[in-house]
């Protein structure tokens, strides 16, 4: 008996606890100016929000040698322009910094000797973002978010990653950018 009191208690808290603030969410998201990976969602208020998101992509074929890693971390502050119990419209802003780094080995023969090159390749690119977006809340627990937006990037080498750098002819990029998000609420 005591087992499913408990049960029942810890399946309600969950939908007590988006009724007061700060409301929380935690998720996988996308964005062109704040950030790709896990997110981190706080709604302070009914009218302002604050967004973290952040991932670490590291492969390595022989360690250290041969290596790719690619941190991102990103913030986004947004205002809701409209909000009712299941969506929201909002306003952001937001930025993120990525950090390529590309670590090569050539081994080549001359003259019966082994000669090894290592390359190491390395770029950083700053994105920053104005615009707007729409969230959705499915069964209180599970929301959905999409923005839209000017997005503005800076990177230190051209064309160094064709996914992620915007930039095929410069080092900088104005235009549109985007953003997707899943998120759970609690």
């Amino acid at each position: 008996m005591k087992a499913l009191i408990a049960i029942l208690l810890l399946s309600v808290i969950p939908l007590l606890s988006q009724k007061i603030y700060p409301k929380q969410q935690v998720g996988l998201g996308y964005s062109l100016y704040s950030g790709a990976g896990l997110s981190y969602l706080i709604e302070f208020n009914p009218t302002y929000a604050a967004k973290a998101s952040g991932f670490i992509y590291y492969y390595g074929e022989d360690l250290p040698d041969v290596v790719e890693i690619y941190p991102n971390i990103g913030f986004e502050f947004q205002r809701n322009i409209y909000k009712n119990p299941n969506s929201r419209l909002y306003a952001l802003a937001g930025l993120s910094y990525w950090y390529f780094e590309n670590r090569n080995k050539t081994v080549k023969f001359e003259n019966d000797r082994e000669i090894i090159t290592r390359t190491i390749n390395i770029n950083e690119i700053f994105n920053y973002g104005l615009g707007i977006g729409f969230e959705h809340k499915f069964v209180n627990q599970f929301s959905i978010s999409a923005d839209i937006g000017l997005h503005y990037q800076t990177s230190g080498i051209t064309n160094f990653s064709p996914i992620f750098d915007r930039n095929p002819k410069g080092t900088e990029f104005i235009g549109i950018g985007a953003s997707l998000g899943f998120r759970y609420n609690f």
